[in-house]
């Protein structure tokens, strides 16, 4: 005998509070964006209030977590945190930037906003800018947009040629590889919502 959508609902619920907010919110291989809800809150059953309390209520921890990884850059250590955040023109990049980035010592903190290649950048490999912006040992570096693109923008306008810009996935992942084994935490934020929610803003 079948389950009721009360059933489902209910199990769905208490599966989605048994897990943490980045299992909730994470993207695996298999998952198709077209079945994610632009609306849906992964974890989270508040209100917008809500969530702007929730998030103050991590200050002192994000603070303190900031504080630790900037000694460690001026003590030898090399660790380091990269936010990639990738989505359309008014999906809330600008948000993350004012709530979340926000939320720490803007000292330490490198942001790079990429924008179309310069001439320059042209003569270059798709990575060398990428690299050249690439977060000191103790800092956040927060990329709007990113490498991304350089696959993106390419395929979808029809730019170079698709082996070209096939080859870029593989050459991307050997880069991120390459950044984790230097103790680069990479912490990767796609902004996905609705088509009536970037009209409303």
């Amino acid at each position: 005998m079948g389950k009721s959508k009360k059933d489902k609902k209910s199990k769905k619920t208490k599966k989605s509070k048994a897990i943490s907010f980045s299992e909730a919110l994470r993207f695996t291989e298999g998952d198709a964006l077209s079945d994610i809800d632009p609306g849906s809150k992964p974890n989270f059953d508040g209100k917008k209030k809500d969530g702007k309390k929730a998030l103050a209520a991590f200050d002192d921890e994000l603070d303190g977590l900031q504080e630790k990884l900037f000694a460690d850059g001026r003590t030898g250590g090399n660790k380091r945190i990269l936010l990639v955040i990738q989505g359309m023109d008014t999906a809330g990049k600008g948000g993350i930037m004012r709530h979340v980035v926000g939320l720490v010592d803007p000292q330490g903190v490198e942001l790079t906003a990429f924008k179309a290649p310069t001439d320059e950048e042209k003569e270059h490999p798709f990575l060398w800018r990428i690299r050249n912006a690439l977060p000191e040992a103790g800092m956040i570096g927060v990329f709007d947009r990113s490498h991304y693109e350089d696959v993106l923008i390419v395929r979808v306008h029809d730019l170079v040629p698709e082996a070209q810009w096939a080859r870029r996935y593989t050459t991307i992942n050997e880069f991120e590889a390459g950044l984790a084994e230097d103790d680069v935490t990479i912490i990767k934020v796609m902004m996905h919502v609705s088509k009536k929610e970037q009209r409303s803003v």
